[in-house]
């Protein structure tokens, strides 16, 4: 499994412009993988292999805040274009809401900004996470924000 995404040209980025030479990293971290899904499914996942897997995926798909299509497979493709990679690496197919605060302390040229490095992809990001089922986005900053402090 390769990491490394490719970078999309702004010209290709759309589904609609033709690139059959297009090659995305799949991202698909191995717990996610259906040999491990077949062993064990982590708590923060869903068993479904596949979206067609997903008993309630019609109703997942229209109640999306952002509309989505599907490629030839019946898997996600991004709203916004061509990233660069494929894959699954969320819990759960389809949207999955997260909660994720911008945190600024400080003023003038004394302000810092809370960034956090990834354990997965070894980048900085801002905090946050997973939104859990029956969970509002503000009980979901609440919880998270402490795991990084």
């Amino acid at each position: 499994m390769s990491k490394t995404t490719q970078t999309v040209p702004a010209v290709l980025r759309d589904w609609a412009v033709s690139w059959p030479e297009y090659k995305p990293a799949d991202v698909t971290p191995p717990e996610l993988l259906p040999e491990a899904l077949a062993r064990q499914v982590p708590g923060w996942a869903e068993a479904a292999l596949t979206p067609a897997d997903v008993l309630d995926w019609e109703q997942r798909q229209a109640a999306a805040l952002v509309p989505f299509h599907l490629d030839a497979q019946g898997w996600p493709l991004h709203p916004q274009g061509r990233t660069g990679r494929t894959g699954r690496n969320l819990g759960k197919w389809g949207e999955n809401a997260a909660a994720d605060p911008i945190v600024v302390a400080g003023t003038g040229r004394d302000r810092r900004l809370l960034l956090i490095t990834r354990d997965d992809i070894h980048e900085e990001a801002i905090p946050g996470g997973m939104v859990d089922p029956g969970e509002a986005a503000p009980a979901a900053l609440v919880r998270e924000l402490p795991e990084v402090m």
